[in-house]
């Protein structure tokens, strides 16, 4: 028998249970992919699950592709402009391009096992300056018409308070 009450075969069991933690497999993250994004526009993707453990690290993949760390180590990514952060389950573009539509998902890993979300489509759309400006400038020649008839008919009369005869 031990003097030392922490070395009873009691504590020693629950000290081990205590310390020990099992490992555990990711579940299907949870991913949130922007359905459309204007160009020069940033963007952001992100990928989560709580489960496993160790804590999951996070990988994303376009269109198949697992999207790398920099993106000038790959020629299909070279003109992308994002940030990954592997342990957030974050890809932040920066300065979104026509270049970066695609099929996105993330795969959740760890020294047990994997899990990825189901692939989700990012589009990326041109903001279409010439129909702004032509939407500009048919309000105002609509607002200049109206200011034209309004003149027109102060100079006819049609403005003008009839006097109430007196009698």
């Amino acid at each position: 028998m031990s003097v030392n009450n922490f070395e009873t075969p009691k504590n020693l069991l629950l000290h081990y249970l205590i310390g020990m933690q099992s490992e555990v497999r990711p579940i299907t993250p949870q991913c949130t992919v922007p359905k459309s994004v204007p160009v020069g526009k940033t963007a952001v993707l992100t990928c989560n699950e709580n489960e496993g453990y160790p804590p999951s690290k996070y990988i994303w993949y376009r269109n198949g592709d697992p999207v790398p760390d920099d993106p000038k180590s790959n020629s299909k990514f070279h003109n992308s402009s994002y940030k990954i952060d592997s342990n957030a389950g974050t890809l932040r573009f920066t300065v979104i391009s026509k270049l970066d539509i695609g099929e996105y998902h993330c795969v959740a890993e760890n020294v047990v096992g994997n899990a990825k979300c189901e692939p989700q489509r990012m589009e990326v759309y041109d903001i279409n300056v010439a129909a702004i400006i032509g939407g500009v400038l048919v309000v105002v020649l609509v607002l200049l018409f109206i200011t034209i008839v309004i003149r027109f008919a102060y100079k006819r009369g049609y403005f003008t308070k009839k006097q109430s005869e007196k009698g």
